[in-house]
């Protein structure tokens, strides 16, 4: 048995092993693969979990932005944790962001106490 030079690279071995019949292509149409073809991969799959969510979460509970998530994920793999600033400008705005909420239900609870006096007696006070 002979030894055959194939070359360096990947298609001259493509080239010994077609000639040898070891190789064969499955179809003249597949040589050409679309990016929108999924790399081959079946679709049976494609959606069977749709409806699947992955909600990361921050240390006080508070659902993050795909932004937030991936800066988290960044920072804790290489290691290093966002600057004092940064630390302190996202404590500030959940901060003010449960302010608001708080705000936000101590006026709706005042409004249906003055909608409940007005229906019950007729009576609107200005608070």
């Amino acid at each position: 048995m002979r030894e055959v030079d194939v070359g360096t690279g990947l298609s001259g071995a493509l080239k010994l092993l077609r000639e040898q019949g070891i190789f064969k292509e499955k179809s003249s149409s597949k040589l050409h693969v679309d990016v929108r073809d999924n790399h081959g991969k079946d679709d049976r799959f494609k959606d069977a979990f749709k409806d699947i969510r992955i909600d990361r979460v921050d240390e006080c509970g508070r659902i993050l932005t795909e932004k937030e998530a991936f800066k988290k994920l960044c920072h804790g793999f290489h290691g290093k944790k966002p600057g004092k600033r940064k630390q302190e400008k996202r404590m500030r705005k959940h901060e003010d962001s449960s302010k608001n909420i708080l705000e936000s239900s101590d006026r709706a609870v005042e409004r249906m106490r003055q909608v409940h006096m007005l229906l019950r007696f007729g009576i609107l006070h200005d608070v």
